[in-house]
């Protein structure tokens, strides 16, 4: 069974939301195994939250880059915070584009505010990318269901 952080499947608002939390770590292959995942969980919307993948050295803006394309394919709305994630924020479409912050703090009540019932929701990136704290507004959610109205 999945731990916290590496995969663990869980539900939010009263188990209208699918959380797939990935918050633990982060590689280029790693984030399009859990982008694959995300596009086969039913829901009636995908959402990619994605930090920073660290330690990439001179490789960072073209890996980031290419995981514009999985994503798009993947995510009805991806939502990108840190530095290097900003290179796949704007490479994705802008019918994809959820919202880019410098920090996973700044990018947490933003993602938090588009969700609506029905959704699946990814949370992955680098733990330097402190994803934790999406996690963490995400899982303060209220129990009572949001509405599928207004569904960004």
């Amino acid at each position: 069974r999945p731990g916290r952080g590496r995969g663990a499947l869980s539900t939010l608002c009263g188990g209208t939301i699918t959380l797939l939390d990935e918050s633990y770590n982060a590689s280029s292959a790693s984030v399009r195994a859990a982008l694959d995942v995300l596009r086969h969980i039913p829901a009636r919307r995908r959402i990619a939250i994605l930090g920073d993948m660290r330690e990439l050295g001179d490789f960072s803006t073209s890996e980031h880059g290419a995981l514009a394309e999985p994503a798009a394919m993947s995510a009805d709305l991806v939502f990108c915070c840190g530095p290097h994630m900003k290179t796949l924020f704007e490479a994705l479409p802008s019918a994809r584009q959820g919202a880019w912050a410098q920090t996973a703090a700044t990018l947490a009540p933003l993602a938090r505010a588009a969700l609506r019932a029905g959704d699946a929701v990814l949370v992955k990136g680098s733990l330097g990318s402190r994803m934790r704290d999406i996690m963490t507004e995400l899982e303060a959610m209220p129990a009572h269901a949001p509405t599928t109205e207004g569904a960004a």
